[in-house]
Order: structure tokens, then C-alpha cells, then sequence
């Protein structure tokens, strides 16, 4: 697919994840798309190894990868940022994984990526609360590696991704 392409292409030394614009990166599932999507038990199958796919196809990656987050981070959104190397937020971004809150069970592997940044506790109060968490907050519970005033975020992601990105 696309990132295995990015991944193998010599040229590509990082590869940014972002939304389109600036009001969120993602902001979850549409709830008025669950009945045709995951109506039953075959398309919710498909539906959650689609998400599973880029997960770990970006969790697989050889080249470093970095979520750059607008605003929204929520459901599955979350879910493809906590499968990227790092997290680079602006202040405004409200990080969710609400699944529970649908009577829905989050993935057992995004549920250990969860627990790898945050620990057992904090990553099961999040899970059960399904609350959105400010950026700040996000940012001490280890879910964001940088957080930054909005107009700086791009900037910054594309600087750290040069920098940091190892260029010859």
C-alpha cells in the first residue's frame, strides 16, 4: 500500500500524518455510517481489520513516523496517532478513544499501544472514561510528545522531521 511504498522509497526519511487543515486530525467514526458499515457481524469484521491494517502498517514502519494534531483526536484517530512514533499536537488538539461510551470494545492492539505511552492505569481511565483529554493533559500523560500554540505546529513538526529525521 501507500506506506509500505513511503517506507521502501529512499528518499522519504519521515513520514508525517495529518489531518487536512487545521480543526482536527481526526475526529472519530460517523455514527450515522455505523449501521452500513458495521451493520453486521461481516462488516464490522472487515471494518475494524481496514483500521487494523493502517495501524499496524504504520506501527510496522521502518522510517520514523510522526502524527501531526490539529484540534480533534478522537476514536480511530486516536487509534492512528498512538501507531505513529510520536505525537505533535497543537494547543487546542482534545485527544478521546471512545469506544465505550458505544458499547464498543477498543483493539487489543491499540489497547497495549495505549498502555505503552500512558501505563495500565491511566490508559484504563481513558478507555473507560472515554472523556477528551486537553492538550496539556495529553502531553503530561505521555500521549504527546510536543505540544505547541497552533500557528507554530507545522512548522515545528516539519523542523523536528528535518532535523530530527537524520539527513545525510
Amino acid at each position: 500500500g501507500l506506506l509500505a511504498g513511503l517506507d521502501a522509497d529512499p528518499d522519504v526519511k519521515v513520514v508525517v500524518l495529518r489531518g487536512a487543515g487545521e480543526k482536527s486530525f481526526a475526529s472519530g467514526a460517523d455514527i450515522a455510517e455505523f449501521e452500513r458499515e458495521r451493520g453486521d457481524a461481516e462488516r464490522a469484521r472487515r471494518y475494524n481489520e481496514h483500521v487494523a491494517a493502517a495501524e499496524r502498517a504504520l506501527d510496522g514502519m521502518a522510517k520514523p513516523t510522526i502524527a501531526m494534531i490539529h484540534g480533534y483526536c478522537i476514536g480511530g484517530g486516536a487509534g492512528l496517532a498512538l501507531a505513529c512514533d510520536m505525537r505533535f499536537a497543537d494547543d487546542r488538539a482534545r485527544f478521546a478513544i471512545t469506544p465505550s461510551k458505544l458499547g464498543l470494545v477498543y483493539s487489543l492492539e491499540s489497547t497495549r499501544r495505549l498502555v505503552d505511552l500512558a501505563g495500565p492505569s491511566r490508559a484504563t481511565w481513558i478507555l473507560v472514561s472515554g472523556r477528551q483529554i486537553p492538550a496539556e493533559r495529553a502531553l503530561q500523560l505521555g500521549l504527546f510528545d510536543e505540544v505547541v500554540p497552533t500557528a507554530d505546529l507545522a512548522a515545528t513538526t516539519y523542523g523536528f522531521a528535518e532535523v530530527g529525521g537524520g539527513h545525510d
